[in-house]
């Protein structure tokens, strides 16, 4: 385009009037940016500085902690007390066996030695990479000149014995890789007698390794290190220095660069920042032993001390937002903005011709995620964004004046004729011959007259999914090759392919992604299954296809399972790996009647139960299938039906007290007795109505009814147990809810009803895994007085740990346990999780208690209570109080 005088002096008055005034102002506000920038970010690197050194100290004091409580493991242990109280040869074989079991599971555990109070050597295991080696007697060592045993020697009870960091030395000199060594013993008493010491030497490099790995996380430019109480530097900017072992030098020895910090940190507790010249330092204290009533040596005030600093002058290079402050970059933006601003008048200018237009809608497009084809009027294809060609396989320069007609189907092409613009779901057909669908937003382009010009067709991958849509009108007319297989009268099979972990593929992939996601999968389908025929891609999620030549159940098996394990392989997109998790449905077509849509159903429907079947991959359509199909469709069409006619109601099984046999409590649960449907098991209604989000309602209800019952309770037995309390069983959702909490309060001041009479329920897993969800509410239920259980515990992590984190009030042993009795695997079980839960306050609960003989041996291990068939199953109210009147009239007669 040529440009006239008159359109360059146009061009240059808006630049002088518009953009220049704007670019000076820049300039102006840009110096009061720098100035703020630079102070803000002092502040965030100190902030960083001093989390940093706070996350590192508590990292190696935790380790300490660990080891510590290795050395009392081995301390407390059996062996070690039969040894301390008959120092004979068996007890000392009993020992050291149990030396190389601990040192086997624990790597960084180098040695253990047991040591007379002579200073020799009784007991010796070496740990070789995990690979325990006892050292014969022959060999033992007499270390009565080694200062650790001096020490030990004269210490008493309580006391541990931690060595300064030493490298481990051969013949006079240090082993090279030097091997950094930490030792802790504790003196061993026989009543008061001392008879000798316990060493256990640990591998430094574990202990570091913490450090160094947290330190690589932090920001680049902030320097972390760790000095011992001398001040030599271990650790410096992510490499081991080991000063303490190799000289003294300024280098080496922070407190021989800076002499003014030993004095400072002498002064200081526990943390402090600091600014000395051009550096802010920040020192955190390691204090290895933090258990009240231990001493330890050296003690004084620290072991340890983690340094952190920066340098002020080089303050540009520590934060991303510095790049501003060098002055050449304050003038490039500025001159970017000057160039922007004058492209920007310029094309503002041109903005009226056809041609520019059509090149600034292109770069625009070429920026969004889903696919563009724009066509003249006649239909010819004149550009297409990366995503189209992403989704079909076609690069722009193949499609430059093609006919659109090249991408659809013959239904589609029927409905383009009716309808020139239209917003709907499209089959649209790629290169390799498969189909996509995808939602088409057709926009038309007017020119100046009014007149049709341009077609710009938006396709977005569809979401749409057959299993989730049952009741909808199929596309599948849209593909002949389906009719023409039915036709041929040789049966074969169908699936309908649909990830399962679709929450994680929707935070890992934008729609761009997903599109180049569904344009790669087809082809791992055909490699999987050496099929040829295309494939129906529903969505990024869901895919259809065939499996000819194939009439047997094993035979589809076969291929199904191969399938599942080539599909749900790691696949990467764009820079993002992600692993799909996916299962089908699949269906038999041995019928010409039969239709493309009939066939898409059976699968879906196949697919669909399958959600019910845990941990299988795949599900073939039969009647029974359908039936099932069937009686959970009605289930969920019954369910507001039976909220509204009051037909779920509450079932209440006893718990009871074993050393009294008396009923303590009771778990409230759940029971549908429907007129048309009969006695609907939970495991049938439950996910349906998490389904149709009715959760909540009837968590409402529990919560209503129960709390109902216990005021009848307390009416009818006036006699009724101040400990006695109603279960409830809530979910993660119900408990993150606010509301549920303050349903819970209002409900329970309005009658008058004591907390500690209500306990809420929560599986293992479900605790665990929402435990950021649920542990503040959790906390205030617990304020009101409400007692909190882990039920099914055993059956997910299987660790007392985190029931601390929670504060558990009950736990209930998963009735897989009881059930297995008597293994003596499951007794062992059993019996830890029974002691160690009582050591932390912990009430245990046994379900699923059948039989006399599994309650007598909880009886004998003192397991708190129990609930089973061995006493009631779970009864209607009535029952409940009749049970219970029956058991207190049990425990008087007794008495």
């Amino acid at each position: 385009m040529t440009l006239k005088s008159r359109d360059v002096r146009w061009i240059i008055s808006r630049i002088c009037l518009f953009v220049l005034p704007f670019v000076c102002i820049f300039l102006w506000v840009y110096s009061f940016f720098v100035d703020s920038t630079r102070q803000q970010s002092v502040i965030r690197l100190v902030s960083e500085q001093e989390k940093g050194t706070i996350i590192i100290s508590n990292l190696l004091e935790s380790t300490f902690s660990q080891y510590l409580s290795d050395l009392q493991v081995v301390y407390n242990s059996d062996e070690c007390t039969r040894f301390r109280q008959h120092q004979d040869e068996a007890n000392r074989i009993e020992l050291e066996q149990l030396f190389s079991r601990i040192a086997s599971r624990k790597e960084y555990i180098l040695q253990i030695r047991f040591i007379d109070s002579l200073g020799k050597e009784t007991v010796r295991v070496n740990n070789y990479h995990g690979v325990p080696v006892a050292v014969r007697a022959e060999n033992l060592q007499d270390k009565s000149s080694r200062d650790y045993v001096s020490i030990l020697s004269s210490a008493p009870p309580e006391f541990v014995y931690i060595s300064d960091m030493d490298l481990n030395i051969e013949n006079g000199e240090i082993v090279v890789p030097v091997e950094p060594v930490l030792r802790m013993g504790l003196p061993v008493f026989k009543d008061a007698e001392r008879i000798g010491m316990l060493v256990i030497n640990f591998d430094a490099y574990h202990i570091l390794s913490f450090f160094t790995a947290y330190q690589s996380s932090l920001l680049k430019n902030i320097s972390f290190g760790l000095i011992d109480r001398n001040g030599s530097w271990i650790v410096k900017n992510n490499e081991y220095v080991f000063g303490f072992k190799f000289d003294t030098t300024e280098a080496n020895n922070l407190y021989i660069q800076e002499p003014d910090l030993l004095k400072i940190l002498a002064d200081s507790e526990q943390a402090l920042s600091k600014e000395i010249g051009n550096h802010i330092y920040s020192f955190r204290v390691i204090k290895p032993i933090t258990q009240k009533g231990v001493q330890w040596y050296p003690g004084g005030d620290r072991l340890w001390t983690v340094v952190s600093y920066f340098d002020t002058g080089q303050l540009p290079t520590l934060d991303r937002n510095f790049l501003l402050s060098h002055p050449q970059i304050e003038w490039i933006i500025a001159m970017a903005l000057l160039l922007l601003g004058s492209t920007a008048v310029i094309i503002y200018f041109q903005r009226h011709s056809d041609l520019q237009r059509m090149k600034v809608s292109s770069l625009i497009s070429s920026y969004v995620n889903d696919g563009i084809l724009v066509s003249d009027k006649d239909h010819h294809i004149t550009f297409c964004n990366t995503v189209f060609e992403n989704m079909t396989g076609f690069s722009q320069s193949d499609l430059m004046g093609k006919k659109t007609s090249l991408f659809q189907t013959e239904c589609e092409n029927l409905r383009q004729e009716a309808s020139d613009t239209a917003s709907r779901l499209v089959w649209t057909k790629n290169k390799e011959g498969n189909y996509f669908q995808s939602k088409k937003l057709k926009t038309v382009i007017l020119d100046h007259k009014g007149k049709k010009e341009y077609f710009v067709d938006l396709f977005m991958l569809s979401n749409w999914s057959m299993c989730d849509h049952l009741g909808s009108e199929s596309r599948a007319c849209d593909f002949p090759y389906i009719s023409a297989r039915i036709q041929l009268g040789i049966p074969f099979y169908c699936i309908m392919l649909q990830l399962s972990n679709e929450a994680e593929f929707n935070s890992v992939f934008n729609n761009k992604e997903a599109h180049v996601f569904a344009a790669l999968l087809p082809s791992r389908i055909h490699n999987s299954v050496r099929n040829t025929d295309p494939i129906a891609i529903f969505s990024a999620k869901s895919y259809f296809f065939l499996v000819p030549d194939c009439t047997e159940d094993a035979k589809v098996a076969e291929i199904v399972t191969k399938l599942l394990s080539d599909v749900s392989k790691p696949i990467t997109v764009l820079d993002k790996t992600f692993t799909p998790v996916f299962h089908c449905g699949v269906a038999l077509c041995d019928d010409t009647n039969t239709t493309e849509d009939a066939l898409v159903r059976k699968t879906c429907i196949a697919r669909s139960v399958l959600n019910d079947q845990k941990g299988k991959g795949f599900l073939l359509y039969n009647q029974a299938i359908h039936a099932r199909f069937l009686r959970a469709k009605m289930i969920l069409e019954s369910l507001p039906k039976a909220f509204e006619q009051g037909e779920l109601e509450l079932y209440y099984q006893p718990q009871l007290a074993i050393a009294t046999n008396r009923i303590v409590g009771a778990e409230a649960l759940i029971r549908w007795n429907s007129p048309e449907l009969g006695s609907v098991s939970p495991e049938e209604f439950i996910p349906l109505m998490e389904q149709s989000k009715l959760m909540e309602k009837l968590s409402q209800l529990v919560i209503h009814d129960a709390i109902n019952f216990l005021v009848r309770l307390e009416t009818t037995v006036p006699s009724l147990q101040d400990s006695f309390t109603i279960s409830i069983n809530l979910t993660a959702e119900d408990i993150s809810r606010n509301s549920t909490i303050e349903t819970i309060r209002a409900s329970l001041r309005q009658y008058t009803i004591a907390p500690s009479r209500l306990s809420i329920e929560l599986t293992e897993q479900i605790a665990v895994k929402n435990f950021l969800n649920v542990d503040s509410n959790l906390q205030k239920l617990q304020k009101m007085g409400v007692s909190i259980a882990i039920d099914d515990f055993g059956t997910g992590f299987s660790s007392l740990s985190y029931l601390l984190d929670l504060s558990v009030d009950t736990l209930k042993i998963d009735r897989s346990f009881i059930n297995n009795y008597p293994d003596p695997d499951t007794i062992t079980i059993i019996k830890a999780i029974v002691l160690l839960a009582k050591e932390i306050g912990i009430t245990v609960l046994s379900e699923g208690v059948e039989t006399e003989e599994q309650l007598q041996f909880l009886k004998s291990i003192n397991c708190c209570q129990y609930q089973g068939f061995l006493f009631s199953k779970a009864v209607e109210e009535s029952a409940f109080i009749a049970l219970y009147l029956d058991s207190e009239a049990s425990s008087h007669t007794v008495s």
